[in-house]
Parts: C-alpha cells; structure tokens; sequence
C-alpha cells in the first residue's frame, strides 16, 4: 500500500515527533510505501485567502493554490494522521490544512446540491 502520513508538531525533539517517526518506520518496515507530509518543515501555510474562499465553489479554480496537496491523498491507499491534542483539538496548522484541503472537488461533489458525494 502507498499510505501518506500527515504529521503536524513545531518541535523536532517531542515525544509527537518520537510517535511519528516510529510510524514512518513501521509502516516502511512493513513494506508499505510512505509519502511523509510534515506540515512544519514543508512550510505549509494554514490561512486560507481571500481569493481561495471566493473560488471556493469554482471547481477545478479551487484546486489551484493546493495543487501538489490536492495529489497526495489522491495517491494513497490509506492516510495516517499524527498530531498532539491541544487545548482539546488538533493544531491550528492541521485545522488550517483540513480547511484548505477538503473542498468541493476534492473531498466531495457538491455539483447536486441534493445529493451530495464523498471523493476521498
């Protein structure tokens, strides 16, 4: 299987970065292929601007500012999430990527608004 590890921590040296690199691992070692996204390093950017929330509808528009993180899910086979709870929720980052990533197009078909379809 080709599984994508999403990991969202700011520290290196955490006990969250211990968890995620004994993912990685375990997964390799189990003969899986892993795409490793580690939001932090990859310098992905939370906010979601002003132009992607007016294309937010516009499929395939919508798609532009998160091309190569559109892809990535699209060629797993299964997704392994990795982040500490913080004040009872995931990192802002994280929260950031679920907004930007999962829209119309990609996450699900809205183009009949009565029947809505999951893509992911």
């Amino acid at each position: 299987m080709h599984v994508l590890v999403i990991y969202c921590h700011p520290v290196e040296t955490s006990f969250a970065s211990a968890l995620h690199q004994e993912v990685v691992q375990n997964l390799r070692a189990a003969g899986h292929t892993v795409d490793d996204c580690d939001l932090y390093p990859e310098n992905f950017n939370p906010v979601m601007s002003r132009e992607e929330r007016l294309n937010y509808h516009d499929v395939p528009r919508n798609r532009e500012p998160m091309a190569s993180y559109v892809e990535r899910p699209q060629r797993a086979d299964g997704i392994v999430f990795c982040f500490p709870t913080w004040c009872f929720g995931l990192p802002a980052m994280l929260k950031g990527f679920f907004d930007r990533l999962l829209m119309p197009g990609v996450a699900f078909d809205i183009s009949d608004p009565a029947n809505v379809k999951p893509m992911l």
